[in-house]
C-alpha cells in the first residue's frame, strides 16, 4: 500500500519542500578520493511518500551505513501549529533506522523555550509515538563563540 500526500498539503504542513538533498563528502563517507570531496551529489524526487523517501535514502546509504545511534534532526513545530513533517511520511524510515527524533530548544522565548513545553510539543505533535525524543540542550546551554565573528562574536542562550 502505498502512503501519500498530496504536493499542496505537504508544502502547506511542512516547513520545506521535500527536495531530499545530500553532499557526500570523503567526512562523511569512506571513499577518501579529492573528486568525493568537491562533488557533491543531489538526490530529488517529485514523489513525496513514504516509499520515495526510503528509496532516496537507501541510495545514500549504499555509500555507507550507519551505526550506533542514529539522530533524525527535523522541526517539531510550535504547539498549535501544523507546519511540521506529517508522520504518515516520517514515520517508516525513522522507524528503520531505530532513529532518535532530535530537537533543541528554541533560543527566543516561546512555547518551546523549556524543556517541558518543547516534549509536551513533540507529544502533541505525535513525535513520541512513532520514535524516541531526545531534547539536545535539555541540561543546559553552551556557549558558541565565532572566532571571526564581525558584526556577531557569540551565542549565549538566556
Amino acid at each position: 500500500m502505498k502512503t501519500s500526500i498530496t504536493r499542496r498539503n505537504f508544502l502547506k504542513n511542512s516547513t520545506a519542500g521535500l527536495a531530499v538533498a545530500s553532499t557526500i563528502k570523503s567526512s562523511l563517507f569512506s571513499s577518501g578520493s579529492a573528486e568525493a570531496q568537491s562533488t557533491p551529489q543531489v538526490f530529488f524526487t517529485k514523489d513525496i511518500s513514504t516509499e520515495s523517501l526510503t528509496q532516496i535514502y537507501s541510495k545514500i546509504s549504499s555509500e555507507r551505513t550507519l551505526s550506533g545511534k542514529v539522530a533524525v534532526k527535523l522541526h517539531s513545530g510550535e504547539p498549535g501549529g501544523h507546519h511540521f513533517p506529517d508522520l504518515v511520511l516520517i514515520k517508516d524510515l525513522v522507524q528503520s533506522l531505530k532513529g532518535t527524533i532530535v530537537e533543541c530548544k528554541t533560543a527566543y522565548p516561546g512555547k518551546r523555550f523549556d524543556t517541558a513545553s518543547h516534549k509536551k510539543a513533540m507529544e502533541d505533535h505525535g513525535f513520541t509515538g512513532i520514535a524516541p525524543v531526545d531534547i539536545m540542550d535539555e541540561g543546559g546551554s553552551v556557549s558558541l563563540p565565532f572566532a571571526k565573528g564581525k558584526n556577531i562574536t557569540g551565542y549565549k542562550k538566556r
